[in-house]
């Protein structure tokens, strides 16, 4: 579960910093 989690905010995360 914990990796679901993490993988779930950084993969946002990501693609935010990815645009900007």
């Amino acid at each position: 579960m914990f990796f679901l989690d993490c993988s779930a905010i950084s993969l946002p995360t990501l693609t935010l910093r990815s645009t900007v």
